[in-house]
């Protein structure tokens, strides 16, 4: 089991970020770009490609070479970037899980914050009158 933080849009979506080491930023840096980071992605993407061009052979390959590595170990450590991208497009931070992948801490959230407004609920004595196009009605009684 990993550890996720969980953020929520007012427009009720949920997305979760795993904490600590993402073996797809090191891998593949063009992941900044799969999570919807333009320009971070982008930027290292072309500084990938540029570095590659030089000649391993030479001094400054081997530079080129070191360079890249440090870009890949960056990318690696890329989850708290996601966060402030989250945060920097409307996300709150609502809650940390531990679950094996994201869509199942993200499920893990939902379920314990419906476990928590039935029992909210039952402690106030309120009982769901209907359920109709995704909204509950409530009756006080």
């Amino acid at each position: 089991m990993k550890e996720y933080k969980v953020y929520h849009y007012p427009e009720s979506r949920h997305e979760a970020v795993k904490q600590g080491w993402s073996r797809p930023g090191f891998f593949r840096p063009t992941w900044a770009m799969i999570k919807e980071m333009w320009s971070l992605g982008g930027s290292v993407l072309v500084a990938v490609i540029v570095l590659a061009m030089f000649p391993v052979d030479s001094a400054i390959g081997a530079l080129a070479t070191l360079i890249s590595f440090t870009i890949y170990l960056a990318c690696g450590v890329n989850n708290c970037w996601r966060e402030k991208n989250l945060k920097n497009r409307g996300y709150d931070h609502v809650d940390i899980v531990s679950a094996s992948n994201s869509e199942g801490a993200v499920a893990l959230y939902l379920k314990n914050l419906i476990n928590l407004i039935c029992t909210l609920m039952v402690v106030k004595n309120i009982k769901v009158v209907s359920l109709r196009n995704a909204r509950c009605h409530f009756l006080v009684i």
